[in-house]
């Protein structure tokens, strides 16, 4: 079965596929700053876990010594120990990538903030996941 497009058939067609990309940008774009956000939030804290996780082995072997030293990591685990201030991104479709300018608490103003740039997926259906670690590099070629 053949289709033609032409005249007012193809204008119509134009402007329908136009606006659904529209529309997907901009659900993605609304929905960085919310799903995203947490997205990223709950990657650092995996991340953070994952970094002290041989140490709180060591200190659970002798806790009556390393007490003090388990409740300051399990406070510092904290999810509310850091805070995202800003997220940008780049990219489209499968090459995504965000930059995410994150301050801990505790940190004073005048160390900056750390950026951070992640590879990121977003689904119409399951919201946006963190993929991996990215290089600034990734995050300025993403838009070629």
């Amino acid at each position: 079965m053949e289709m033609k497009l032409n005249g007012w058939k193809a204008v119509v067609a134009i402007l329908a596929v136009a606006a659904f990309m529209i529309f997907k940008f901009n659900m993605q774009t609304e929905a960085l700053q919310t799903d995203g956000v947490e997205a990223i939030k709950a990657w650092l804290q995996r991340e953070s876990v994952r970094a002290v996780l041989p140490d709180m082995k060591k200190a659970i072997q002798n806790p009556s010594k390393n007490e003090e030293y388990l409740s300051q990591t399990v406070d510092d685990l904290n999810i509310s120990n850091f805070e995202i201030i800003s997220v940008t991104r780049r990219g489209a479709d499968e090459r995504i990538i965000v930059r995410a300018e994150v301050r801990y608490k505790g940190d004073a103003p005048s160390e900056g903030m750390d950026v951070r740039y992640l590879r990121m997926h977003y689904s119409m259906v399951a919201g946006w996941r963190v993929e991996r670690e990215a290089s600034k590099w990734d995050y300025y070629l993403a838009s070629f």
